[in-house]
């Protein structure tokens, strides 16, 4: 049976190696746009919510757990990474892993970067 290993995190603190799977969320809204879940991270509902909410999420989420499914091997290594790892990375980490244990397949999860502190950055007119 194949393992698979998630591990979420942000591109701001390093890369996230070669995986088998490697899950971009930069594109998609970022929750660090909001002053309101800035400082929040994705144990919180409220960012939880928004980025389950945003568009493409979802469908981006469905394809990996295919993609990942599709592969074989005793363990898979997907990386799911945002900007700063404290939002939509651990999110779809989550989905990704949802999906996953739904098709029977055992997950380990890594959030590399859920606890590190806000970088703060300007946000861009697609974030908002």
């Amino acid at each position: 049976m194949t393992r698979y290993r998630i591990v979420s995190g942000g591109y701001l603190h390093g890369d996230p190696g070669e995986p088998d799977v490697e899950v971009d969320l930069r594109p998609y809204r970022d929750p660090h746009a909001a002053a309101t879940l800035r400082y929040l991270t994705a144990l919180d509902p409220e960012v939880q919510d928004a980025v389950r909410g945003t568009p493409g999420v979802t469908d981006l989420v469905d394809e990996t757990v295919t993609r990942a499914l599709a592969l074989d091997g005793d363990e898979v290594t997907i990386t799911s990474f945002c900007a700063g790892g404290r939002h939509r990375g651990p999110v779809g980490a989550e989905m990704i892993a949802d999906g996953l244990r739904a098709a029977g397949g055992e997950v380990d999860l890594l959030h590399r970067d859920l606890g590190k502190p806000v970088v703060e950055r300007p946000t861009r007119e697609v974030d908002r």
